[in-house]
């Protein structure tokens, strides 16, 4: 048995008609393919960086499950075929502790600003070498002009 994760984003719509009903359906779905569910977080409801099947927001869920990876397969079909869902993504897991929590830990501000400092301390480098960027290139058909007229000709 093998364990996995999988993050479902389901349509907004069923909010009204309780979220709980579809995730209990893909559980159901799990149990059916000898799935033995380990843990499910219900993240709600999360605005979308781009739209989804037109849709600007999506119900989301994670859940970690222990499984046979020969029933993986017949799962995705399955849940490729279910119109309840957006998008889905299924993961599987060398190591997994299920007693800890779905969501990273947040990033701090300190973090960023290392992160900024590491970054702009890379492009100040890279300035002083005067190489890697494409404003240190000679433009097209200029540098054949230009070693040509450096090199002294033997006429």
């Amino acid at each position: 048995m093998s364990k996995y994760e999988m993050l479902l984003m389901f349509k907004p719509a069923l909010e009204a008609e309780s979220p709980d009903q579809a995730i209990a359906g893909v559980e159901t779905l799990l149990k059916q393919h000898k799935a033995r569910m380990l843990r499910v977080e219900k993240m709600g409801r999360k605005r979308l960086a781009s739209p989804i099947k037109k849709q600007p927001e999506a119900f989301m869920a994670v859940m970690a499950f222990e499984g046979d990876p020969a029933s993986i397969a017949p799962l995705n079909r399955i849940l490729r075929l279910n119109e309840e869902l957006l998008r889905f993504c299924l993961v599987k897991h060398e190591t997994m502790d299920a007693t800890k929590p779905f969501m990273l830990t947040p990033v701090t501000a300190k973090d960023v600003k290392e992160a900024n400092r590491l970054r702009s301390k890379a492009r100040a480098d890279q300035r002083q070498s005067g190489g890697g960027g494409y404003r240190s290139r000679q433009p097209y058909g200029t540098q054949g002009a230009a070693a040509s007229e450096a090199a002294p000709s033997e006429e």
